[in-house]
C-alpha cells in the first residue's frame, strides 16, 4: 500500500501543503479549525512525518557527530578514559534539545575519519563534529572542517599545526608536578614507564617527564625509562626485568594506573618493597588505584568537565555560525595514596631540605 504524504493529508483536510508542513513544525502556529481537520487527516491516513526531511528543511539537524578514533581493540583502560567524557557530552547536548550519533574510526586509517567528516559536512546529518582522539588529528582533516566554517571541537588530542576548537589536558605539566613531588622527598633516581604508541597523551606525559627531570636538576638514565604496552602485564615485566639487571632507582612514574599496579607487583616479587624501596606513581585514579596495596598514588582527570566544556563550545559556534579557536584544559588533581614515601636516601633528603629552608634552589 502506497505511503500516505503530505498532500494526501492537505487534499483530505482542505488546506494547503504549507499548512499542514506548519502544524507539524509547531501545531499552535495553525488556527484552530485547520489543526482540528489536519490531526484528524493524519490518523485518517496513518501519516508519519518525515522527521529528517523537515530538519534538512530547516537547516538543522539537532544532531551532534562524535567520532572516536581508537586502536583496532579497544582496550579496557582506554573505555575507562572515554566513557565519562561520552556520557558528560550526551547529558550535556541532551538538555540542549541535540543527539548524539557515534562513529568509531580506526587510530591506523586517517582516511576513515577524514571521509567520516567529508560525508558529515556534505550530507548535512549533523550540526557539528566533535572528534575524540588520543591520536594526533590529521591538518587536513581540520582544514576541511574550517574552510566549510562548519562547527568542530577536538578533544583529548589536537592538530599540533594550526590552531583549533580544543578542550584537551595538560599531560605534560602534570607530569612535570609528579617529578617536583618526588624531588621534594628526595628522589633523584627516577624511571618512567612510557609506551610507544603514537598517542599524544604518552608523548606529552614522557616529555612532561624530560621537562621536569630538567626543571629540577635531575639527570635521566636512559636505562630508567622502559616500555610498556599500557597493561598491568607489562608494567610487570619492564620492572621485572630492569630489576633483574640489576638497575635501580628510588621511584617510577608509570604512564598510567595500569602498568604502575603492575610495577609494584613486580618490585614485591622481587623482595623489594613499595614505597620503602622504591616509590610509584600512576596516572588515571582508575579502579587498578584504588584496588593496589598499597593505593596508588596517582591522578585524577576532570573527565566529565571535558565532555561538558566540549559540549558547550561546540554549541556556541553552531549559534554564532562560525568556527572558533579556543582552547580549553581541563583540570587534573592529584591523588595521594601510600605507595610514595621520602627516598631512602635520608642524605638527599636532608640536603633538598637544608637548601629550601635557606632559600637556595637545587
Amino acid at each position: 500500500m502506497r505511503k500516505a504524504t503530505l498532500k494526501d493529508v492537505s487534499v483530505r483536510a482542505g488546506v494547503s501543503v504549507g499548512t499542514v508542513s506548519k502544524y507539524i513544525n509547531d501545531p499552535y502556529s495553525v488556527k484552530e479549525v485547520n489543526r482540528r481537520k489536519i490531526a484528524e487527516s493524519i490518523k485518517a491516513l496513518d501519516f508519519t512525518p518525515n522527521v529528517y526531511a523537515q530538519k534538512l528543511a530547516k537547516g538543522k539537524s539537532n544532531t551532534i557527530l562524535l567520532c572516536i578514533v581508537s586502536e583496532k581493540n579497544i582496550s579496557p583502560s582506554t573505555w575507562l578514559h572515554q566513557l565519562p567524557v561520552i556520557q558528560a557530552m550526551n547529558d550535556s547536548l541532551t538538555k540542549e534539545g541535540y543527539s548524539l550519533q557515534i562513529k568509531i574510526v580506526a587510530a591506523a586509517k586517517p582516511q576513515q575519519l577524514d571521509n567520516c567528516v567529508k560525508n558529515c559536512i556534505n550530507s548535512r546529518e549533523a550540526d557539528g563534529i566533535a572528534i575524540l582522539s588520543a591520536w594526533e588529528v590529521p591538518k587536513k582533516t581540520v582544514q576541511d572542517m574550517k574552510r566549510q566554517n562548519f562547527p568542530f571541537v577536538l578533544l583529548d588530542g589536537n592538530c599540533p599545526d594550526m590552531a583549533a576548537n580544543e578542550v584537551c589536558i595538560d599531560n605534560k605539566q602534570m607530569v612535570k608536578d609528579l617529578v617536583h613531588i618526588l624531588k621534594e622527598l628526595g628522589h633523584s633516581k627516577i624511571g618512567f614507564i612510557n609506551v610507544l604508541s603514537g598517542q599524544q597523551d604518552m608523548k606529552f606525559r614522557f616529555r612532561g617527564f624530560k621537562d621536569g627531570m630538567k626543571a629540577e636538576k635531575l639527570d635521566i638514565e636512559e636505562k630508567l625509562v622502559l616500555y610498556g604496552d599500557f597493561s598491568i602485564e607489562s608494567g610487570y615485566a619492564c620492572v621485572k626485568a630492569m630489576l633483574e639487571s640489576g638497575e635501580q632507582c628510588t621511584a617510577l612514574i608509570c604512564g598510567n594506573d595500569n602498568m604502575a599496579v603492575g610495577a609494584v607487583k613486580a618490585i614485591q616479587d622481587q623482595g623489594k618493597h613499595v614505597p620503602e624501596d622504591i616509590s610509584v606513581v600512576g596516572i588515571d585514579n582508575s579502579i587498578a588505584a584504588r584496588a593496589c596495596t598499597p593505593s596508588l598514588q596517582t591522578v585524577e582527570f576532570a573527565l566529565g568537565q571535558m565532555g561538558r566544556q566540549a559540549s558547550y563550545q561546540l554549541l556556541d559556534q553552531i549559534k554564532e555560525k562560525t568556527c572558533t579557536e579556543i582552547r580549553t584544559m581541563v583540570q587534573y588533581k592529584i591523588i595521594e595514596g601510600r605507595s610514595i614515601a621520602k627516598a631512602k636516601d635520608g642524605e638527599t633528603y636532608e640536603k633538598n631540605n637544608r637548601e629550601k629552608s635557606t632559600g637556595n634552589t637545587v
